[in-house]
């Protein structure tokens, strides 16, 4: 049996996409997850309220991490999503990496 690490840095941001005219009601959820030894990206998306798609992408740092989620939130901004939620559960040492994660991504 493998013992798994619990992550000590979690972020999760949910973007939306909503126009009732063009029926489009998306969602995009990622999920960053650090631990000693890498880092995950879980993206899900699909159709508010609906089944979703899932992938998750294994780094071995943070940094790689971070820098497939800003490109991805920079697509999301092109293609009008909008942050909807952040949940920040990090250490002291990183309060704020989060807002600035996202403001960086989508200018």
């Amino acid at each position: 049996m493998a013992v798994q690490a619990k992550p000590y840095s979690w972020h999760m941001i949910v973007l939306q996409s909503i126009c009732p005219e063009e029926n489009r009601f998306r969602e995009y959820i990622m999920e960053l997850e650090v631990d000693l030894f890498s880092a995950n990206l879980n993206i899900s998306w699909g159709r508010i309220g609906g089944r979703h798609r899932r992938i998750e992408l294994q780094f071995d740092t943070r940094v790689e991490a971070e820098k497939e989620a800003r490109r991805r939130l920079k697509r999301r901004g092109q293609r009008r999503y909008v942050v909807i939620e952040c949940t920040d559960n990090t250490c002291p040492l990183e309060n704020g990496h989060e807002e600035q994660l996202v403001r960086e991504s989508l200018t």
